[in-house]
């Protein structure tokens, strides 16, 4: 084979292994995608501190259907903050420590 030919097939053949591999990634990520259930992440934050603390909401939160506010503190709902839910959707809070209004 001349060295023409050589270099065409061997730049080709380069070319060829590297959109390979990046089929295969691409293949791998669009799997990892079309794998990961349907599950609704928790929308609930503390404006400041935490649930195992003191949790301050002073700000407005739609929950997310049938979530749990949970901690092993206390929950203050401060002046401004407001917790809801979609129509017909339930949220729950359970908590360790007091719970204020």
């Amino acid at each position: 084979m001349s060295k023409t030919l050589l270099n065409f097939v061997a730049n080709n053949y380069f070319k060829y292994m590297l959109c390979k591999k990046f089929l295969a990634m691409a293949f791998a990520v669009a799997s990892f995608v079309l794998v990961v259930p349907n599950v609704s992440l928790a929308s609930f934050a503390c404006t400041t501190g935490t649930l195992s603390d003191i949790c301050y909401v002073s700000n407005s939160q739609t929950l997310t259907n049938g979530e749990v506010i949970s901690g092993s503190g206390s929950l203050v709902i401060q002046n401004g903050g407001i917790l809801t839910s979609a129509a017909e959707n339930k949220f729950g809070i359970e908590m360790g420590g007091d719970i204020t209004v």
